[in-house]
């Protein structure tokens, strides 16, 4: 986020999506994280769709992770001093829909349990 200010001259208010995108994704993180400790003792008759449901939300926050870390190296960050603005807008779209998705799911599977 930074490095896009700085470098690139974007305004705060520009990046401040990748900061979102980055709490979502350590909440999602953190219900990961106690979801394998609770599922370990629920009974056989609700283990199925709660794991189905676990590994929706597994499956979303890493393509957020994979959006955030892999494909700014990719897309965004062609050459130090340049930025392509349409990369950088489909990027941003990329990132925001993936943090709504893995939000939804996050909250969903919060509520079923």
């Amino acid at each position: 986020m930074q490095e896009l200010h700085d470098v690139y001259a974007l305004q705060y208010g520009e990046v401040q999506f990748l900061s979102e995108a980055g709490k979502v994704l350590v909440e999602c993180k953190r219900v990961l994280k106690w979801s394998y400790a609770f599922g370990y003792y629920l009974d056989e008759k609700h283990r199925g769709l709660y794991e189905f449901s676990q590994k929706d939300l597994e499956k979303y926050a890493e393509e957020l992770l994979e959006s955030i870390e892999m494909h700014y190296k990719t897309e965004v960050r062609m050459e130090l001093g340049k930025l392509d603005l349409p990369r950088f807008s489909k990027y941003k779209n990329e990132v925001m829909t993936l943090k709504d998705k893995c939000q939804k799911v996050r909250l969903c599977f919060i509520y079923e349990y």
